[in-house]
């Protein structure tokens, strides 16, 4: 397995935040936000609203940690598919993308 970097990630136009993020969760074991938060130095909202980002991506899982005794559950994350699926899963979405940009240009080329 290769190490990933938040510079390789950002090279692929991941944003910073969801980058940390996904690095973090990359680890294997469950989140909670306030982890999130001290692992990559982001503050509360940052990390809320990149959770919410991600999760409409499908790239993370939500789950409830049920360790805690009392008091309001604490919702977990985890990455649905490994950091190398994801970054796969990217390339594969910008090379399509250019494949279609690149025919879009070829018919308008023919039409001349």
């Amino acid at each position: 397995m290769t190490t990933i970097t938040l510079e390789a990630l950002t090279l692929l136009e991941i944003g910073v935040k969801e980058s940390k993020i996904l690095l973090c969760l990359d680890e294997k074991e469950p989140k909670t936000t306030r982890d999130i938060e001290l692992q990559t130095g982001l503050r509360q909202p940052e990390v809320s609203l990149t959770i919410k980002n991600l999760l409409v991506c499908t790239w993370i899982n939500p789950g409830i940690n049920k360790t805690v005794p009392k008091g309001r559950p604490q919702k977990t994350y985890v990455l649905n598919k490994s950091l190398d699926e994801i970054i796969k899963t990217i390339i594969e979405k910008r090379n399509k993308a250019q494949y279609d940009e690149k025919k879009k240009i070829e018919q308008m080329l023919k039409g001349e």
